[in-house]
């Protein structure tokens, strides 16, 4: 069974970000798809208690970081919708990312998708190519090397 889930997490997260980098916009039913697998995927490989904690962990933190960029927005560029810089995909994936892997994995998931982003960003801009950063599809492509990483290498 958890082989199955893990194919489903992997596949789901490799669409969206496929989706995302074409056309900076996903399928909605990734998301429930994504939230419900990862969710299932760990209940069934710890107790459910503890992958309840961990999910609640993850959206304080998840809450914390779209919190930081709200304020970010409206003190230091005088923005007061979090959505003129970000999508709702983007905000909503963070949600759905959120049993999916252990608090330090998730952290390091935003970080590296935030740097990776700005780096293709700035790469691209350079081109005349891309004028937004896909976002969730990093977040979707870190998260898929995160989860077989840790299904094979630990």
């Amino acid at each position: 069974m958890d082989v199955w889930l893990l194919v489903i997490l992997c596949l789901s997260l490799i669409w969206l970000a496929v989706q995302d980098f074409r056309s900076r916009m996903f399928y909605w039913i990734l998301l429930p798809t994504i939230f419900i697998s990862a969710f299932a995927r760990g209940v069934l490989a710890i107790s459910p208690k503890f992958w309840l904690s961990i999910t609640l962990i993850n959206g304080l933190l998840a809450l914390v970081i779209v919190g930081t960029l709200v304020a970010y927005l409206h003190f230091m560029k005088r923005e007061s919708n979090l959505l003129t810089s970000f999508g709702l995909g983007d905000i909503l994936l963070l949600g759905a990312i959120t049993p999916l892997l252990l608090p330090i994995q998730f952290l390091l998931t935003v970080l590296l998708s935030s740097v990776l982003g700005l780096l293709g960003y700035l790469f691209l801009r350079h081109r005349g190519q891309l004028n937004r950063i896909p976002f969730a599809g990093w977040i979707g492509l870190v998260s898929v090397c995160f989860l077989i990483v840790d299904r094979f290498l630990l």
